[in-house]
């Protein structure tokens, strides 16, 4: 999971909302369900506002080392949170864009898109796009990357309906985690009431959780 800018590259900003801000909530938010499915393992190109390679150049040379970063990690696939702006306060909805080479990606990325659409976002489509850091640093590193554009901050409407609180962001990080697992098949944990009266864990593999914590609904 790569939540998008930082403070040093902090993206748009329209409507008191800051990318920098929003894309690492949802990033959170997506990591936090995604978890909650069985053998999926999630790693954060950065946990905080600051930037993760101070080091590097703000924009092209951080997102390198951001998807070098995922490969040492073992990732499977990068995805990039983001959100769209625009000189005009009529775009809206949300888009993700793809490597014209995976047809992986491409899929992956209707699926993700699907979801938010779902939630009333206007349907932007998906798109190939072999220009961006992302894509090209993805690829290079042999997995697909996509870059999500959730909404537009420059727009009032998304600015408003999806963006304006915490719970609106976790349902676009939800949306996101839904997607990818229906990508993957994944399977969901369940809560069940054992016979001695008491609530047990069973994960997505079948197997019921003992001397371990989880992240469940949002607790511990």
């Amino acid at each position: 999971m790569d939540p998008g800018h930082d403070n040093r590259d902090a993206g748009a900003s329209a409507n008191g909302l800051r990318e920098e801000a929003l894309t690492l909530k949802i990033a959170n938010y997506c990591k936090a369900e995604l978890e909650q499915y069985y053998g999926v393992e999630v790693y954060m190109t950065r946990t905080s506002s600051a930037c993760p390679y101070p080091n590097e150049t703000p924009a092209g040379g951080c997102i390198t080392a951001r998807a070098n970063a995922a490969a040492k990690a073992g990732a499977k696939i990068f995805v990039s949170f983001h959100l769209n702006s625009s000189t005009s306060s009529s775009p809206k909805g949300a888009e993700v864009y793809y490597p014209s080479s995976s047809s992986d990606g491409k899929s992956l990325a209707q699926k993700i898109e699907n979801e938010l659409v779902s939630l009333g976002l206007y349907n932007r489509g998906v798109k190939k796009n072999d220009t961006y850091a992302v894509i090209k640093n993805s690829i290079r590193n042999g997995f697909p990357g996509l870059i999500i554009e959730h909404a537009f901050v420059s727009n009032s409407g998304d600015a408003s309906k999806y963006l304006s609180s915490d719970a609106k962001l976790r349902s676009l990080g939800i949306a996101d985690a839904t997607g990818i697992a229906k990508y993957y098949g994944l399977s969901k944990g369940v809560w069940e009431l054992a016979s001695n009266g008491k609530w047990q864990w069973k994960d997505g593999s079948g197997k019921y959780v003992v001397n371990s914590w989880k992240y469940i609904s949002d607790k511990w």
